[in-house]
């Protein structure tokens, strides 16, 4: 693959790192920009600005892809328009496809699959396949990671999206609710998440304790998310939260207790606390329920029995973590042996977890294929990622998840190994800032 079309990309400076390394390994890169926040971070010989509405968007990507002899699509995220539709342009032109996510394996690893991720993602469902991979367990390199990043960032474009506004429109609801909305929300809820400190929340775990207590832990999703609205069956937080406290109520043990975790990013659109509270009144497991804001699951973790999740990349660390979950989405590791199968109503009475050598071989083979470590915000991750992607695109060693059973991977990608080591060694030697 050596002509590169990018169609949305993280904000920040990850696409300024990224191009220069596609074209110092002999690559030619194209991004489309769609804003003034995408135009400042994008380096002038690869801009490809588009101007029109979606309707005019699948006409234009074809068009692009034509005349730019395009060989390779690499998207961030498959859910969007544009991204869907240039993905889709790209199968119909028989062109390779990329997609970059946010990772499975967070926050030190984000993804790249080919042709989608997620509940769109080719990863097989079933635990048998990745039993049969005998797959090592990949390297990582280590790297500070703060949220405040992806917060600055995002912070950052839309600033200059809205300065830029009168010379390059820009569609302030692109990505779900209009920026002003999430902008007002968050205000509003970092003045709650103040009040309502960790401590007070620990407070209210501690209330919930019994000798013999069996605390469940809900995680909840960022509203608006395509995790949510378009890989469940749910239509917000709110149906969840109902479905999961009326199953509570009706069928879980007397000893059973419930702390239900807000997602880091919620903005408070849906007021899931005050459901929360009205609720548990209403069904009259008040004593038996903690909403909880800014504590993180890493310290929730030893107190609980097992986690209720949509489809929360935060189900997948506490099955790592040796918990039992229940998903009710479309979750990439929702399948028999890595997560409960029985109705919710009997989740609540207990169930093994999962096997550690199962969980074990299934993070193996998403290090080895799908999960790149590394991340979009610091110089520090973008120093780890950015040569294992473009090893990877350059050497095309990006598996094809289904053809693995018939040639299993031994080794981790190869030659990126040999590149990892020596960033590993590099960021050691810099102390990793």
């Amino acid at each position: 693959m050596r002509r590169i079309l990018c169609v949305g990309m993280p904000f920040g400076l990850f696409f300024k790192d990224f191009s220069a390394a596609l074209v110092a390994a002999g690559c030619h890169v194209k991004r489309v920009v769609f804003d003034a926040g995408d135009f400042v971070s994008t380096p002038a010989q690869h801009r490809l600005v588009y101007r029109g509405n979606e309707a005019g968007w699948p006409r234009f990507i074809e068009t692009i892809l034509r005349r730019y002899k395009i060989d390779g699509v690499i998207t961030f995220n498959d859910a969007h328009f544009r991204e869907a539709g240039a993905l889709a342009a790209a199968e119909r032109l028989g062109i390779h496809r990329y997609v970059m996510e946010h990772g499975y394996l967070r926050p030190r690893w984000i993804t790249f699959e080919r042709d989608g991720v997620n509940a769109d993602s080719k990863l097989p469902r079933a635990i048998e396949f990745y039993r049969d991979q005998n797959i090592a367990p990949p390297s990582d390199a280590q790297f500070d990671f703060r949220l405040r990043g992806v917060v600055v960032n995002t912070i950052a474009h839309f600033a200059v999206a809205i300065a830029g506004s009168p010379f390059l429109r820009y569609n302030s609801r692109y990505y779900g609710d209009s920026i002003r909305q999430q902008a007002s929300g968050y205000v509003f809820e970092t003045l709650r998440r103040l009040s309502h400190t960790r401590h007070r929340e620990m407070l209210d775990i501690e209330a919930l304790r019994a000798p013999d207590a069996k605390p469940f832990l809900c995680l909840l999703q960022k509203p608006g998310d395509v995790q949510l609205v378009r890989h469940s069956r749910f239509d917000g937080n709110a149906a969840f939260i109902r479905e999961v406290m009326q199953s509570f109520a009706a069928s879980a043990p007397e000893n059973a207790r419930l702390i239900i975790k807000q997602h880091p990013l919620d903005y408070g659109k849906e007021g899931c606390d005050r459901l929360v509270f009205k609720l548990a009144e209403e069904l009259g497991i008040a004593s038996k329920v903690a909403f909880v804001r800014n504590i993180s699951i890493e310290n929730i973790m030893p107190l609980i029995e097992g986690a209720i999740t949509i489809n929360s990349t935060a189900g997948l660390a506490c099955i790592m973590a040796g918990k039992s979950v229940k998903s009710l989405g479309r979750a990439i590791y929702n399948f028999e042996g890595l997560t409960d199968q029985k109705p919710l109503d009997e989740f609540w009475h207990g169930t093994p977890p999962p096997l550690a050598s199962d969980v074990a071989c299934f993070v193996n083979y998403l290090k080895a294929t799908s999960q790149f470590n590394g991340g979009f915000e610091t110089a520090a991750a973008r120093m780890v990622l950015v040569p294992l992607l473009v090893d990877a695109i350059k050497q095309d060693t990006l598996a094809w998840h289904p053809a693995a059973k018939a040639a299993p991977l031994q080794e981790p990608r190869g030659p990126i190994q040999s590149v990892h080591t020596s960033i590993r060694r590099r960021l050691e030697t810099s102390g990793g800032g």
